[in-house]
């Protein structure tokens, strides 16, 4: 990671909070408001294609992911995240950024940087809108990087079925990229099947329809995840 970009993340982040600090928080904001939520999610997975904003980005390859809540300030909560693919040029995605939970839904703020090997690393801005309507999960998200091109998507995902032993979860992607070599839409539906508790083994099977994708003829093209999850 270039010192560029380095001085980029840190500055998203702190243009965040004082954003939220001047607009929400007020001098409600001591110290006596921040809470100690620490938590913590990992998993470790095989992609037998690894998918990301409509294309595949790794192809029979292992990976490593974990995710945490660093606490919250005024309900404000910081997160960070890394995503770590064993690829034959190596892909780690390092994140930070902020959440907001309110009554109309949630909303997520983020800045991201991918370095893959013999690459140039890519800094990318996000952000997200999520709402829950009986029980139907909708999150409309946005990004750009420091190329100015951009992508724009909306998920939505609903638990058909869950016990103590397993749970089965549908979903479905729309997304398209606006300003690149060569601008896309993609369509992705996707069912993942998991085990009870904290400890989850679970498997996913992936369909994606991509103008990306060559030689397929806009057919649907399946693929599987699989892998162990662990939240405390």
């Amino acid at each position: 990671m270039n010192k560029t970009t380095i001085i980029k993340l840190v500055a998203a982040a702190a243009a965040l909070y004082a954003a939220y600090a001047f607009f929400f928080c007020g001098s409600k904001c001591d110290a006596a408001e921040v809470e100690n939520n620490w938590s913590f999610d990992a998993e470790v997975g095989y992609y037998e294609n690894r998918i990301d904003i409509g294309v595949y980005t790794g192809e029979d390859v292992a990976y490593l992911k974990a995710s945490t809540e660093l606490g919250v300030l005024g309900g404000l909560a910081f997160t960070s995240a890394f995503e770590y693919v064993n690829t034959d040029d190596s892909q780690l995605y390092s994140s930070i950024g902020t959440q907001l939970t309110t009554g109309l839904g949630i909303f997520d703020v983020y800045g991201e940087v991918a370095s893959i090997e013999n690459t140039d690393s890519v800094f990318e801005l996000g952000g997200s809108y999520g709402v829950d309507i009986f029980g139907l999960q909708s999150i409309l998200s946005a990004t750009v990087n420091d190329s100015s091109e951009y992508s724009a998507q909306i998920e939505s995902s609903y638990l058909v079925y869950t016990n103590d032993q397993f749970n089965v979860l549908i979903g479905g992607v729309l997304g398209q990229t606006f300003e690149t070599s060569d601008d896309y839409t993609y369509k992705l539906g996707y069912t993942r099947i998991a085990t009870g508790g904290d400890l989850q083994l679970f498997a996913q099977l992936n369909y994606l329809n991509s103008d990306t994708l060559a030689g397929t003829d806009g057919d649907w093209k399946a693929t599987t995840d699989f892998g162990v999850a662990l939240s405390f």
